[in-house]
């Protein structure tokens, strides 16, 4: 599930492709530095993101060094260390050892156990400095195997659950910021988890595997709405955060970078440029023209548009929370369905919580 929340490099100025690559090479430094060299193969854009993110809001003090490394023993480059980027590491050598863990059981992945077993102690001492955020790593990983073994038949019920470990790998403290920063990494992880079932559907049907896709056929048009919908309750709460350093580079990895890796499988499911045009519409903002139809059927996905429930002036209009034909929050996730909801929320308002397991409140 790693590597969707990336930048787009062609949308950054100089400056930002720099800075990121500043952060980026700082988080390969941590990882050396506070948990041997071998966590460092598991160096990823996600926790990337985590760190500038959490940058962005605390701004702690930053040392930046410059050095030469394995990769760039040539060039000496500049990187950035810092708490957050510490915390940061530390998450990347959680999430990936219980992905490893994962993929051994689901997938009798040699190399996957191999490193999982490389980095264990590495991972027992992650858990010691941050027991909370591995205490629901671990449960949550547990729960969603329970899930994607039984198929209770709630598609959301495993993207439920991992986004409630991404809530909590969210929060670096618990403070002021814990509730927003939790609600940002639940919808983060959901929408994650949900692209990752997209881009993996046909080879999952081919394995027999879980995937929340698989039980009926769904349109490219369809995932990409659900989607957009995850995205757009991310971005929601993201845009009440007080960020000012680093906005603009977080702002392209989330109307845009996330989307980079799903409209390239979508090209090469297509065998060509499909979507080109659509794909870069829907990258710079998430209610924009994406050349979708205005009316959807009544067996759409998972009443992303119920015209039923929607006000008139969004009836057969994509569920996008920055839709300029509707108000902002018309669609949430209520009880871990997408409904929609006459309510407007205001700007001291949380989006609403989405639910656990198979329909169970979180």
């Amino acid at each position: 599930m790693f590597g969707f929340v990336m930048t787009n490099a062609e949308e950054l100025s100089p400056e930002e492709k720099d800075r990121y690559q500043q952060i980026y090479c700082g988080l390969c430094h941590a990882l050396g530095r506070k948990r041997g060299q071998a966590t460092r193969l598991s160096l990823n854009h996600d926790l990337a993101f985590l760190a500038t993110l959490l940058m962005s809001l605390y701004e702690p003090d930053e040392v930046k060094r410059e050095t030469r490394c394995a990769l760039h023993p040539t060039k000496k480059h500049l990187w950035s260390q810092n708490d957050c980027i510490d915390y940061a590491a530390d998450m990347t050598v959680a999430l990936t050892y219980h992905k490893c863990a994962d993929d051994w059981s689901d997938d009798r992945s040699v190399p996957a156990r191999a490193y999982a077993l490389a980095i264990r102690r590495r991972y027992e001492e992650v858990r010691a400095k941050w027991p909370r955020q591995c205490r629901a790593l671990e449960e949550g990983m547990r729960n969603i195997a329970e899930v994607e073994r039984d198929d209770c038949g709630n598609p959301d019920a495993a993207a439920n659950l991992f986004g409630q470990i991404m809530g909590e790998v969210f929060v670096m403290v618990p403070d002021m910021w814990e509730n927003p920063l939790r609600m940002m990494g639940a919808q983060l992880g959901r929408f994650v988890y949900m692209m990752d079932a997209a881009v993996d559907l046909d080879e999952d049907r081919r394995k027999g595997s879980y995937n929340p896709f698989a039980a009926r056929d769904w349109t490219d048009e369809e995932v990409r709405e659900l989607l957009t919908v995850y995205m757009g309750n991310v971005t929601e709460v993201f845009e009440k955060l007080p960020l000012v350093e680093d906005i603009n580079l977080l702002r392209n990895i989330l109307y845009s970078g996330v989307w980079v890796k799903y409209n390239a499988y979508l090209r090469k499911k297509s065998g060509g440029d499909e979507g080109s045009g659509c794909d870069a519409g829907l990258a710079r903002g998430l209610g924009g023209g994406s050349g979708q139809p205005e009316e959807e059927s009544a067996d759409g996905p998972a009443a992303i548009l119920a015209d039923a429930k929607a006000p008139a002036a969004c009836k057969g209009r994509r569920a996008s929370a920055f839709s300029r034909e509707c108000p902002r929050d018309e669609v949430l996730l209520v009880n871990g369905t997408l409904e929609y909801t006459a309510k407007q929320t205001t700007d001291d308002e949380s989006p609403a919580r989405s639910a656990g397991a198979c329909g169970a409140t979180a």
